[in-house]
C-alpha cells in the first residue's frame, strides 16, 4: 500500500523563504542560470587595430570583454578579413582559447603582455595561415592544439606552465614506450 505525503511550502522552507518571496526567485534565478551554463563567446578580430587587450575601440566584435574583445572564456577567433599582421599585446589578458579560419596575412603576435589560455585550447584545424605567438604564454587549463597540415604554430614567447608542460610530456612519451609484459 503506497503512503501518501502532503507537503506544505512551511514545512519544506523555513518562513524567512516564504515571507521574503524575491529571495525564492533569487534562488530559482541563480540556480537555472548555473543549471544553463555559461556559455564562451567569439571574439572575432576585425581588419583592423593592431592592439589585442580590449583597449581599443574596433579590434575586436562580439567578445564580452571591453570594446568586445575576448574575455578569459570567450574564444579569440581570426576569418578571412581578420587583421594577421603586426598584433601587439601590451598588457596581460585571458582568452579561452584561439580559433584560425584564416586572415588577411600570417598572424603575428608579440608584446610584453602574458596570453593566458583556457579550456577551449588552440584550433587551426582548418587554417589557411600560420599562427606565431611571441609573448608569454600561460596555461589556464588542460590543452589539445590542432593544427592544419602544412601550416605552422610557433610559440616563442617564455612559456609559464613549461615545468608542467614538460613533466606531462614525458609521462605522454613514457607510456608510449611502454610495452606490455607476456605472460
Amino acid at each position: 500500500m503506497k503512503t501518501k505525503h502532503n507537503y506544505t511550502l512551511g514545512k519544506i522552507l523555513p518562513a524567512s523563504f516564504i515571507a521574503g518571496g524575491s529571495r525564492l526567485a533569487l534562488l530559482t534565478s541563480l540556480f537555472l542560470m548555473f543549471a544553463h551554463g555559461i556559455q564562451a563567446q567569439v571574439a572575432t578580430k576585425t581588419g583592423s587595430v593592431t592592439d589585442l587587450t580590449g583597449a581599443t575601440a574596433g579590434a575586436w566584435s562580439g567578445g564580452a570583454g571591453a570594446n568586445g574583445s575576448p574575455a578569459a572564456t570567450d574564444v579569440a577567433t581570426w576569418n578571412g578579413s581578420s587583421l594577421g599582421a603586426g598584433l601587439t599585446l601590451g598588457t596581460s589578458s585571458s582568452w579561452g582559447g584561439i580559433s584560425v579560419a584564416s586572415a588577411l596575412t600570417d598572424i603575428a603576435i608579440t608584446g610584453a603582455g602574458t596570453l593566458t589560455l583556457g579550456a577551449s585550447n588552440v584550433d587551426l584545424s582548418a587554417s589557411t595561415v600560420n599562427l606565431s605567438i611571441g609573448t608569454p604564454v600561460a596555461l589556464g587549463a588542460s590543452q589539445t592544439w590542432k593544427v592544419n597540415s602544412g601550416k605552422t604554430l610557433t610559440v616563442s614567447g617564455t612559456h609559464l606552465n613549461h615545468d608542467a608542460l614538460m613533466r606531462d610530456f614525458r609521462r605522454v612519451i613514457s607510456k608510449r614506450n611502454e610495452r606490455p609484459e607476456r605472460n
